[in-house]
């Protein structure tokens, strides 16, 4: 098993650098892939960041790299979120020869991820440091480095602190690494946004915004030609804008264009594009930015839910965190591909990237696969859940982290929604805990607006209309759409669905309504609101205990489906609503007065064996 993996890992490795090669041939812009011919040693390692230290005893390891998942098992380890698997600080060293042909140009490094406290040296001095485990970066490292010569890239990485998280998050430069060579007039990481802000079958309006930077010595004048390709590459349309910029100065330059008869993206048919944008000095190409987009419209209604191109779409959803089972956090692609392929053969079309940001990686399988995805920021803000989790970052990289994420994701046309946390504690009920929400729900805003087709946000919320302590109406305010998480909480409001928020929450027909519901128990959206949970006879009845999460999963759909029928709940809700989509979940902390929270992943879909009414999708 471990030879077949690291086969895979080696060939998924060998297509992504056979692919920015290729990519580097024809671009000014070098894109690199730097993941192979690391050293690696656990442990504090005091002047590694030096050029001269001696790693000659240290493991030779090619990234992505994860050294949690290689054990030993230990109970004195965090059992918890590590699974008694070792975390701890561990240090990478590296050399890269940089030709003297890139004199001039601008060298950066970027990581896709490094979990956690990742600091990165080149030459000995520090290029950067990001806390947050889950926030890709790019480091400028042009004033380190020396060209004609070797340069030793060194990355410290602390996970000591322990516990820090809720879920298994490994531990190392888990995600790819690329070494990205520009000229001094370049378009910077993440610095292309592009929205499709009307969108029919006949036509749609695009408009690129590029971000371009001069780090010239002088004023440079320049020609900005967007061009869009289709999926043969051929071009279907083109915006052209020449100007100058100032020595050190920045600007963005906006190109709008129009494509008739355009390829829509959907979850059926993802059809994609690649926006092609070259920067052109006295008709020199200097620097060339890909962005693969999707071209379609997203509308959400309280009454119909999400519309994707105008057609409703009911969401089949799991929850998904970062790690591949076994493989820990580096996941070879062919172990998502595989795994989206299943999830896509059995019904899913939606995941919730929990709780933090994904592998840029995975986002590219879900435009081309045809996933819709909700993208997560964050598991907690100030108030920790884990003493050494991100709360102790979060007053001082917040604005960074966020902003970074959303212009690493927001050209993704697989995110139909952004999550600002998941289940926040006290600053969902505290007086002034809204305040924190707006300050993130404004960079969301400013990063991906509303009224040019961006997508709008949510916050899970576990306290909605939870007993003593309820999450404040001036949180909810900030959402786009309101989300739901379990409503077992809610008392006697559990069984109105949220009635009383179609009047607290109207419908104010604006562009878009901010009135749809994300109800997120295991990933689902609710797309049809309100329903009722069960009928109003079956309000209070308490469920027996059934330990489903000690059977195997069919076992567990036999035991509740049994626990349905038995309580007389399964055709009391098919007969009182036969066309409605119930679903039910095998989650042994929904004991009390229902099953069910409101759904769970497919693979614990059990209504079709308990009552299979009609209609049901």
């Amino acid at each position: 098993m471990k030879h077949t993996l690291k086969a895979l890992a080696a060939a998924t490795s060998f297509l992504l650098l056979a692919s920015t090669a290729t990519h580097a041939a024809e671009s000014p812009r070098q894109r690199l892939l730097l993941d192979f011919g690391w050293k690696f040693t656990r442990g504090e390692q005091t002047g590694a960041e030096a050029v001269g230290f001696d790693d000659s005893q240290w493991q030779a390891v090619d990234l992505p790299h994860d050294w949690s998942i290689y054990g030993p098992f230990d109970l004195q380890n965090n059992p918890r979120s590590e699974g008694a698997l070792p975390a701890g600080m561990g240090w990478y060293r590296k050399v890269v020869n940089l030709p003297v042909a890139y004199q001039g140009k601008q060298i950066f490094l970027e990581f896709d991820g490094i979990y956690e406290n990742g600091s990165v040296f080149v030459n000995g001095k520090i290029a950067g440091k990001r806390p947050y485990g889950y926030t890709s970066v790019c480091y400028n490292v042009t004033p380190s480095v020396n060209f004609g010569a070797d340069n030793t890239i060194a990355v410290q990485v602390d996970n000591t602190p322990q516990p820090n998280s809720r879920w298994y998050p490994g531990s190392g430069i888990y995600r790819h690494v690329f070494l990205i060579v520009t000229d001094g007039l370049h378009i910077p990481q993440w610095g292309t946004y592009v929205t499709t802000p009307i969108v029919s079958a006949e036509s749609a309006s695009i408009n690129v915004q590029v971000t371009l930077k001069n780090d010239r010595a002088a004023t440079a004048e320049y020609e900005l030609i967007s061009t869009l390709l289709d999926k043969n590459g051929s071009a279907v349309a083109t915006a052209i804008a020449p100007d100058q910029i100032a020595a050190g100065a920045e600007a963005v330059v906006n190109q709008p264009m129009t494509l008739a008869n355009p390829a829509l993206w959907s979850i059926e048919h993802p059809n994609l594009y690649t926006v092609r944008t070259i920067v052109r000095v006295s008709g020199t190409a200097v620097d060339q930015y890909d962005t693969p987009i999707g071209i379609r419209r997203l509308d959400y209604d309280v009454n119909k839910g999400l519309l994707i191109n105008g057609e409703h779409v009911k969401l089949n959803g799991v929850c998904l965190h970062s790690d591949g089972g076994p493989v820990g956090v580096a996941v070879p692609t062919g172990v998502w591909v595989r795994r989206l392929k299943l999830l896509k053969d059995m019904g899913c079309n939606s995941i919730r990237w929990t709780h933090a940001p994904p592998d840029p990686e995975v986002l590219d399988l879900c435009d081309q696969m045809g996933f819709t995805v909700m993208d997560e920021a964050f598991d907690q803000w100030r108030e920790g859940k884990n003493r050494n989790d991100y709360s102790r970052y979060f007053d001082e990289w917040w604005v960074r982290d966020v902003t970074d994420f959303v212009r690493r994701d927001r050209n993704h046309p697989c995110v139909v929604i952004w999550s600002a946390g998941n289940e926040i504690h006290n600053e969902q009920t505290e007086p002034d805990g809204w305040k924190v929400l707006k300050g993130i729900v404004d960079i969301f805003h400013k990063e991906d607006p509303l009224d040019t087709g961006g997508r709008p946000v949510t916050v899970a919320c576990d306290n909605t209309h939870a007993q003593p302590n309820s999450t404040t109406l001036e949180f909810n305010n900030q959402q786009d759409v309101v989300g739901y998480n379990y409503p077992n909480r809610w008392n006697e409001y559990a069984y109105l669905y949220m009635e009383p928020d179609r009047v607290l929450y109207p419908n104010a027909n604006s562009s878009p309504p901010k009135t749809a519901r994300w109800v997120d128990h295991a990933g689902r959206m609710a797309t049809r609101s309100p329903l009722p949970i069960f009928p109003a006879r079956h309000r209070r009845r308490t469920l027996p205990v059934v330990p489903v999460e000690a059977q195997p999963a069919g076992a567990a759909r036999r035991a509740v489906a049994g626990v349905l029928a038995a309580s007389g709940l399964a055709a009391g809700a098919a007969a009182a609503h036969p066309t409605l989509p119930w679903r039910t979940c095998g989650d042994s902390s929904n004991r009390t007065t229902m099953w069910s929270a409101i759904t769970c992943g497919p693979a614990l879909i059990i209504w079709e064996k308990a009552f299979p009414a009609p209609g049901l999708a």
